[in-house]
């Protein structure tokens, strides 16, 4: 029961900023409609300096109803994954997406049409982009199981936005999208050897026990042992004994004597 209760707070506060952020967006799409206040002036204008306050509020920005519709729940289950799954790194990985994708739009995207219209933009999608690819390559960098299935979770879910990369239709920033993806891919590399990690099996962990048994141990010399064979023990060298020869001289009967 205390392990629910864990994970049911956890749920809980893992949904508490994408809740705000999206009734943020709503609240400015009615203050627009309900005012008639346009506020598109305050889009992201690509390659001009007045366009620069558009990397902080494009994003809170869509064109209309439907727009915001389409990228509410993406937005709002992306972000909840984020926290969910990744709670030490969340609040880095939505400020450095946030801003990376934006100003690399600003830097890269088309300020004017064929027409030599100007081109202004806004909505909430590159940050779709981004959230999704930090989701998926994250589970792949780490190779872990379980990080793995939102992997296919995410692919399952957002598979089209692939799409989304390419310039199909002129009225979509794929830009932002492109940007939005390679600063969450990005993130996801950085940020690979924090947070959550895959999960070691026993059979991994022996050979890393040992090594780690033997390195606490007083006295642990990192080099190779030589083992030294035993050597026999030198016995002491009896004393040689002299041999002490006796000649006997007889007398010969046929030799005379001196």
């Amino acid at each position: 029961m205390q392990t629910i209760n864990t994970e049911r707070k956890h749920f809980l506060e893992s949904i508490i900023f994408p809740t705000l952020f999206l009734a943020l967006l709503w609240l400015i799409k009615g203050i627009e409609i309900f005012f008639h206040i346009d506020l598109s002036p305050y889009s992201l204008y690509p390659k001009h300096i007045s366009g620069l306050p558009g990397i902080i509020t494009a994003p809170l920005l869509h064109a209309s109803i439907g727009h915001l519709a389409a990228n509410s729940i993406p937005l709002w289950v992306l972000a909840t994954g984020i926290f969910y799954f990744y709670k030490e790194l969340a609040w880095r990985v939505i400020i450095i997406t946030y801003l990376m994708s934006g100003l690399w739009t600003w830097i890269i995207g088309r300020s004017e049409d064929e027409f030599g219209f100007a081109v202004h933009h806004l909505g909430a999608s590159g940050l779709i982009y981004a959230w999704a690819f930090f989701l998926f390559f994250s589970g792949v960098f780490r190779r872990s199981v379980q990080l793995s299935a939102i992997s296919f979770l995410i692919i399952f879910l957002y598979g089209s936005i692939v799409w989304g990369l390419l310039p199909l239709e002129k009225t979509v920033s794929f830009e932002s999208h492109i940007c939005g993806a390679l600063s969450g891919l990005l993130c996801s590399f950085f940020y690979r050897k924090e947070g959550p990690q895959r999960k070691k099996y026993n059979w991994e962990e022996e050979d890393d026990t040992d090594n780690q048994e033997a390195y606490w141990m007083p006295g642990y010399n990192p080099q190779p042992h030589i083992i030294d064979e035993p050597k026999e023990e030198s016995k002491p060298q009896e004393p040689e004994q002299s041999i002490k020869v006796h000649y006997h001289l007889k007398k010969n009967d046929n030799q005379a004597e001196e």
